[in-house]
């Protein structure tokens, strides 16, 4: 995040200015905040995409998925790949 700033503590407090900024506007419609988002204090959903670009190697994509799924359970988050 730079400017002395903690990714985890500030995180929340820095989400909508983020996403309002030139580097967060992409971003916006992949996340939804547990309030309305000019208020938003934390996040509810979010997604994000992962391309693989070669259309003959899915093994690469294949063992990405796997441990992604692996995390997830390790972790016990509510989501899924």
């Amino acid at each position: 995040m730079g400017e002395g700033k903690d990714i985890y503590t500030d995180f929340n407090a820095n989400l909508v200015a983020f996403l309002a900024s030139d580097l967060g506007k992409p971003y916006y419609l992949d996340i939804k905040c547990d309030t309305e988002m000019s208020l938003c204090s934390g996040v509810k959903v979010s997604r994000y995409l992962v391309w693989n670009k070669s259309i003959t190697n899915t093994d690469v994509m294949h063992k990405l998925s796997s441990a992604m799924g692996a995390k997830i359970e390790e972790l016990g988050l509510d989501a899924f790949v």
